[in-house]
């Protein structure tokens, strides 16, 4: 253990150092001054989100010390394993979400409120168009995952994993809530409902493990995201006015349901072939109920090929 944490303490030294040689590479060397009252808005700013990071490991952290107060090992184990494994597809939706975010910053602190309503509602579209999927294939291939990756060992956390599938939804609508929130200068909300989160975590967890072990704790972990995303959806909201996502919800979620349909009639076929005709299905569900308008098609062409758009343009 000692070697480990050796390891990742290098690495972040290793992370800073190249990090350092590219900022100077860049730029001149700071000049370093103290300004108390600068210091002072930094800390009041950034207070909210060292308190949201903070309660957000504390409610991975409370499924484990309940399941350590009330089972044994082998309850934490079958919990872990799928709990790791769901968290770790958050680096996607952290990915995109820190792309867009200077944009939201710009625009959250300028008038043009249009422009940052069209910008939320394009990144919440991609992004629960992408994780409606992902929550289908871990619901339905939990077992195959599981046997694939770890072994035949944990495939006592099937149902886990199908319980925290459904939870990818909230996992990648979170990131994009909180830093919207985050943008528009109101991350002391953010913080209040990861607060009540992990007290709902907390609950579930005293409630359902003693009964269900760490199929209980899957379930509080789910219910805790849920909550958590009507929340910050709900700040959103209030900050930015009605948004008017029934058909973002309802299109992609008939499409995916289609998807699921298929993959269980199909199940016991080779997953290899199922899982690729599975997402066939539900792209062109996705084309056909015309979830993409055309608007949303020229946008990404101006993304992806930004050169030829504005040569046909001119």
């Amino acid at each position: 253990f000692i070697a480990l944490f050796a390891g990742i303490g290098i690495s972040y030294l290793i992370n800073g150092f190249l990090g350092l040689i590219v900022y100077l590479k860049n730029y001149n060397l700071p000049l370093f001054q103290y300004d108390f009252k600068y210091c002072k808005y930094l800390f009041y700013e950034s207070l909210p989100i060292a308190i949201t990071t903070f309660l957000s490991i504390a409610i991975l952290r409370v499924d484990i010390f309940v399941l350590k107060l009330l089972k044994d090992t082998t309850d934490i184990a079958f919990f872990n394993v799928p709990y790791v494994f769901v968290y770790t597809l958050i680096i996607v939706p952290q990915s995109f979400v820190s792309v867009i975010f200077p944009i939201l910053c710009k625009l959250g602190n300028s008038e043009e409120k249009n422009k940052f309503v069209f910008s939320y509602k394009k990144a919440f579209k991609f992004l629960y168009i992408i994780s409606i999927p992902i929550s289908m294939i871990l619901i339905c291939f939990s077992d195959v995952i599981l046997k694939f990756t770890y072994g035949t060992k944990f495939l006592a956390s099937t149902n886990a994993l199908r319980i925290m599938g459904l939870s990818i939804v909230f996992l990648f609508l979170n990131s994009l809530n909180t830093f919207t929130l985050i943008s528009i200068k109101k991350q002391r909300l953010s913080t209040i409902s990861t607060a009540i989160a992990f007290l709902v975590n907390l609950i579930f967890d005293l409630i359902l493990i003693p009964e269900y072990g760490f199929l209980g704790a899957s379930i509080a972990t789910t219910a805790c995201y849920g909550t958590y995303f009507v929340l910050t959806f709900y700040f959103v909201s209030q900050s930015l006015g009605c948004l008017n996502l029934i058909y973002t919800f309802i299109k992609p979620a008939l499409c995916a349901g289609a998807m699921a349909l298929f993959i269980a009639c199909f199940h016991d076929t080779n997953p290899f072939i199922t899982l690729p005709a599975g997402i066939i299905i539900y792209m062109s569900s996705l084309l056909i109920t015309r979830v993409f308008p055309i608007e949303d098609i020229e946008l990404a062409k101006n993304l992806l090929f930004p050169y030829k758009t504005r040569h046909s343009e001119s």
